[in-house]
């Protein structure tokens, strides 16, 4: 469980929307199979970070999904963050699974991009899933689904041993996860 407080009641009302975003690849396919691909997504995630500045309040990249909670400091941009997620990382990694001559994965890409035009690879569903959070319960909520979501899955016996995830940043004093996030956004009111 979340053990964290708001100390500001109008955090929603002051700070703005919070997003819970969720996109998958395409027929759920397991793609991301070592520390290579996550790092890919890692990148990405960080770059776009700071060129539509948002904060990441929490996360989890999964072998063929993810889920990120982000606040943006401006104007929300979640499609645009999305639009670019995707063609970067689509395209980074159709060149590391052609480095890596994983064929049956190169086609996989190839036949997912069948009768669209103008493209040759398709990684990701067209769409992702976007919930504004208006409060700290759905907040909690949402934190606690993306932290179990490995253990879930049966990817780790325990959750806080997926090392692509924010959980270790709530549950372990001196946790430190692979994507830096905004914890300090749910302790102090939005603040950072």
């Amino acid at each position: 469980m979340v053990t964290m407080g708001l100390r500001k009641r109008n955090t929603f009302e002051k700070y703005g929307e919070v997003f819970y975003v969720t996109t998958s690849v395409v027929d759920l396919k397991h793609v991301f199979t070592n520390k290579k691909y996550y790092e890919i997504l890692i990148f990405s995630l960080e770059f776009l970070k700071e060129k539509y500045n948002f904060r990441i309040i929490a996360y989890v990249l999964m072998p063929n999904h993810i889920h990120v909670i982000i606040n943006f400091y401006e104007k929300p941009m979640v499609s645009e963050v999305m639009r670019d997620f995707k063609k970067y990382t689509s395209f980074k990694i159709r060149k590391l699974c052609e480095i890596e001559k994983r064929v049956e994965m190169l086609d996989y890409l190839r036949k997912n991009a069948e009768n669209l035009s103008g493209q040759k690879f398709k990684l990701w569903d067209d769409r992702f899933d976007c919930l504004v959070i208006t409060n700290e319960k759905t907040l909690r909520t949402k934190i606690e689904y993306i932290h179990n979501n490995p253990q879930k899955k049966g990817l780790v016996k325990n959750f806080i041993n997926w090392l692509y995830s924010s959980a270790r940043n709530y549950y372990c004093s001196s946790g430190k996860t692979l994507l830096e996030i905004d914890k300090e956004f749910l302790v102090s009111g939005g603040n950072s």
